[in-house]
Order: C-alpha cells, then sequence, then structure tokens
C-alpha cells in the first residue's frame, strides 16, 4: 500500500456523497471478506481529472507503479489487461467515442478513485484550517485534492485499486450536469390542450389553492337630505333697549397648552 496526495483536479465523474450498491455489471456490491463478509455494500466512485501537464502526476504514477510491482512480482502489471485505474482523456472509449468529447476529458489523465466508506470532505478556511463540509457541497465540475492509497487487487484479477480517504474542496467550477440538457430536448414550447392552464388553478383544501379576488363591497345606498323644519311666523317684538359697548379686552400673552417651557 502506498499513501497519496493527489494534484489539484477536476471532478468529472460520479459522487462524493451519492454512493451505490450495484456493480457496473448491476450486481449487488457486498463485502468480500472480513467481519461483514457477505453483506450489502455501498460504493462511492469518482473521477478526478488531473491535467498532464500537472508536476504532481508523475509521482502518483510512480506509487501506482511500485504498488502494483510489489504486489505482482510475477509481472502480472505487465500485462494489457491490468486495470491501472485511469484513463487517457485523449484515447476514445470501448466503443469508439473520444473522451474528450466529455466535459473536463481532453488534455487531462482522468483517475478513477473509490471507497466503501463515507469521504470525510473539507474546505479551509481564511486562515487556512480545514473545516469539515458535508460531502453534498462539493459538486461535479468543482475543484479538489483527495488523499488516499493504492492498493493491489487479487490474484484473479490484477489490478490496483485508488482508495480515496479524505477530499478537499479547492475551488469552484462550472457545475457538470449529466444527461440530456432539457433545453435541448424540450426545445420548442408545447401547445396546451384543452382544459389545461398556464397557471395554477384555485382547488378548495389544496396547497397551492390560488387566493380568490374579493367581490367588490356594494356601494352605500344614498342618505336622503333631512325634510327642512317649517320656518315659524315672525312674532313682532319690541325694540331692544340699546345696551353700552363693551371695553376692548386688555392685550395680553395667551397661553397655549403644550408648547416646551411653558
Amino acid at each position: 500500500m502506498t499513501n497519496f496526495v493527489t494534484p489539484v483536479g477536476r471532478l468529472v465523474q460520479g459522487s462524493l456523497s451519492q454512493g451505490s450498491t450495484k456493480s457496473f455489471k448491476g450486481e449487488d456490491l457486498v463485502w468480500k471478506s472480513g467481519p461483514n463478509q457477505g453483506q450489502p455494500r455501498t460504493e462511492y466512485y469518482v473521477g478526478l481529472a488531473i491535467p498532464k501537464t500537472d508536476p504532481g502526476v508523475a509521482e502518483l504514477f510512480a506509487a501506482m507503479q511500485a504498488t502494483a510491482t510489489a504486489g505482482y512480482p510475477g509481472g502480472e502489471s505487465q500485462l494489457p489487461d491490468f486495470a491501472w485505474k485511469y484513463i487517457d482523456g485523449d484515447t476514445v472509449d470501448a466503443k469508439g467515442k473520444p473522451y474528450a468529447e466529455r466535459e473536463g476529458h481532453a488534455g487531462c489523465y482522468i483517475f478513477r478513485l473509490s471507497t466503501s466508506y463515507p469521504v470525510k470532505c473539507s474546505q479551509p478556511d481564511s486562515r487556512g484550517n480545514q473545516v469539515v463540509i458535508p460531502a453534498e457541497q462539493i459538486k461535479k465540475g468543482y475543484y479538489i485534492r483527495i488523499a488516499g492509497s493504492v492498493t493491489a487487487g487479487d490474484k484473479v484479477n490484477p489490478s490496483i485499486f485508488m482508495n480515496m480517504n479524505m477530499c478537499e474542496l479547492v475551488g469552484y467550477g462550472e457545475e457538470i450536469v449529466s444527461g440530456p440538457d432539457a433545453n435541448a430536448v424540450f426545445n420548442a414550447p408545447a401547445a396546451l390542450p384543452a382544459g389545461a392552464s398556464a397557471t395554477p388553478l384555485a382547488t378548495p383544501g389544496g396547497a397551492f389553492e390560488a387566493a380568490a379576488t374579493p367581490a367588490p363591497a356594494p356601494a352605500p345606498a344614498p342618505t336622503p337630505a333631512p325634510t327642512p323644519a317649517p320656518t315659524p311666523a315672525p312674532t313682532l317684538q319690541a325694540a331692544p333697549t340699546p345696551m353700552a359697548t363693551p371695553a376692548a379686552p386688555n392685550p395680553g400673552f395667551v397661553q397655549v397648552p403644550g408648547l416646551p417651557g411653558q
């Protein structure tokens, strides 16, 4: 076994948070040895694309070669079908389709790493200290480093395994979305059939019931004008005795309640 820390690469395949219980042949994954032998197993797999020009690639290849040579002293690692757990992004797959047509593959080696245990993920803070983060935060297309080990396989299927133990989120890249592009598939608007609405319908008791528009309140009935009282007939009275003209009030300060200082 040889430990390693990969150079910074881009996550172009698999997932750090979503494991699989099936092999690529569709068979159930189980533990082949140990105390859990025969029991179901979950495998986490990622493809890490590292540029061929990165100086760290040579060191990673050296660790792989050393493990293969020590694990297969009979020279099995020299056989053409030896499983090295990496692909050349500038070659073609088993169907003759160029890997370079896939996002992030061109000009890179894609190292295939896996584990049967959840991967501890972290990200450096402003001081450079590693802070644990959920694996779900690392999306396909982001840039990462992986710490792990290389081990030799069994004698029946000569190979090496690239085991991952920890992952560091180094930087963000454009997220890679697997499967067909919805914009390309649904490239023309669909015509609404009869009875369909482009907006949600108000359904009594439904979770998405649209709010009904209240009916306008009826206008108030006009208030009838009061009937004027009849004007009484004038009563003749004696002329009043003239009163003395009152004196003008003395000018003075009028206090206005509530003003400051009063």
